[in-house]
């Protein structure tokens, strides 16, 4: 059994393209076999070989971390999300989160002064899940401190992004908990990918940001540990299943190398925190069902592309009504099914060694890591050209749905017979002066 392939003979890819050209039959065979995507930027063949990609021989939850961050089982925490205004109230709706199966809580305050967070808190048990905290106030960020300081946690992140509003850390931006592992600074990758960048544009502002927040941090005394511990990521999560696979891929394999660059001491720092978070850029109000098969996919891209955490967001969300708690169910029950049906957790790396997904991620990598180069010789937190290019991009991808070069179903093609009224609020959120976008919106 051990000599099982001696007998068969390896096709090199030229024996391939030979084979291909004649079943082409006098087809073009670039135009028919080779694919451009305008959006990504990127050329790429339908099929692919052995001889497309380098032989690594990369092992899981080892450097680079290309195959992912664990070494045993690939699980996710499945974050439900909590907007807080009345503390008994987000209370309850927490708690039925956690027996709805959720492992991880993303709280988001619209109230942030006089709050109870024992009352806020109550009965959660923080040492089993994941805290997740949305805010810019700096007084509240020091209320949770004090709260933490007295209780368990097994680890907690917030999503504070100082240096949104300015060009410098303060020794008073990062703050310090006792009594479990917390990270401070959240790399929102996810907004860039609502104003409609690509994939490239969202890994390269992720490595850029990232690298600052770590450089800053070092500058003020925190030593290369403790920096890298304080970042985590949020990558958004589109409908090319392979393409998104891939991002998640590209990103561990860059930031890796920039975090071994300065020589933690502890191996498992050269990893990184990501969550990966469904979005409404490619979401149709009008086609419910669609939606829920979209939502499906592209969790599946988080959990085969190894993100630590997955939000899958309620398809309706930012309608005029909110969510119905039928699509918040059905949003956490997808990573659910993908857990305890289809044993997702269960296999690490499900996808690696598949030439496709092997070749696209070094072909991200190699595009992300050359936007990365050409931000850090920038004086600008951001550079403004890199802004205009994501514009563009975003412009270039809203032109080929309305023009119907690209496919959105539901949206652009087979529109749902049976309309709904559910309308999407006016989106005037900016980030870094883009404006985030839903294609159904700007096409009709």
């Amino acid at each position: 059994m051990q000599n099982l392939f001696k007998d068969f003979q390896y096709p090199t890819k030229d024996q391939w393209i030979e084979t291909l050209t004649k079943e082409l039959k006098g087809a073009d065979f670039s135009s028919s076999l080779i694919k451009n995507d305008e959006i990504e930027g990127i050329s790429y063949p339908s099929f692919f070989h052995k001889d497309d990609i380098e032989n690594r021989a990369e092992v899981p939850g080892q450097f680079p971390y290309t195959r992912g961050f664990y070494s045993e089982i690939n699980d996710w925490s499945i974050v439900g999300e909590i907007l807080v205004s009345d503390e008994k109230t987000a209370n309850k709706r927490a708690l039925e989160l956690l027996m709805n199966g959720n492992t991880a809580l993303i709280f988001e305050f619209s109230k942030e002064e006089n709050l109870d967070l024992t009352l806020l808190f109550k009965d959660i048990k923080f040492e089993y899940i994941k805290g997740y905290f949305k805010t810019q106030n700096t007084a509240l960020l020091n209320e949770l401190k004090a709260y933490f300081d007295q209780n368990l946690f097994s680890e907690i992140l917030f999503s504070y992004n100082p240096l949104a509003e300015k060009l410098q850390l303060n020794a008073s931006d990062i703050v310090e908990f006792k009594n479990g592992l917390s990270r401070n600074f959240e790399i929102d990758a996810y907004s860039f990918q609502q104003t409609g960048a690509n994939i490239s544009q969202e890994i390269a502002f992720a490595l850029s940001l990232g690298h600052e927040y770590l450089a800053q941090q070092i500058a003020l005394g925190k030593t290369v540990d403790d920096a890298l511990v304080n970042i985590h990521f949020t990558f958004g999560v589109g409908s090319n299943f392979l393409f998104e696979i891939a991002k998640l891929r590209a990103f561990r394999l860059l930031w890796s190398k920039i975090a071994k660059t300065y020589s933690p001491v502890h191996k498992c720092n050269e990893t990184a925190s990501v969550t990966s978070k469904t979005g409404f850029l490619n979401k149709s109000l009008q086609d419910p069902f669609t939606n829920l098969l979209r939502q499906t996919t592209e969790v599946m891209s988080a959990v085969l592309g190894g993100a630590t955490q997955i939000i899958n967001q309620a398809y309706d969300k930012y309608s005029l009504d909110h969510s119905s708690n039928f699509t918040e169910r059905m949003a956490g029950n997808i990573s659910l099914i993908l857990k305890e049906e289809s044993y997702l957790n269960q296999v690490l790396d499900a996808v690696g060694g598949s030439y496709a997904i092997e070749s696209l991620t070094e072909t991200f990598a190699n595009k992300a890591w050359s936007l990365f180069q050409e931000n850090e010789k920038s004086s600008e937190l951001v550079d403004s050209d890199f802004l205009e290019n994501i514009k563009l991009t975003s412009e270039k991808r809203i032109s080929l749905f309305k023009e119907k070069k690209k496919t959105l179903i539901g949206i652009n093609k087979f529109p749902n017979p049976e309309k709904s009224n559910l309308e999407w609020k006016e989106n005037k959120a900016l980030y870094f002066g883009l404006k985030q976008v839903v294609i159904e919106n700007e096409i009709n």
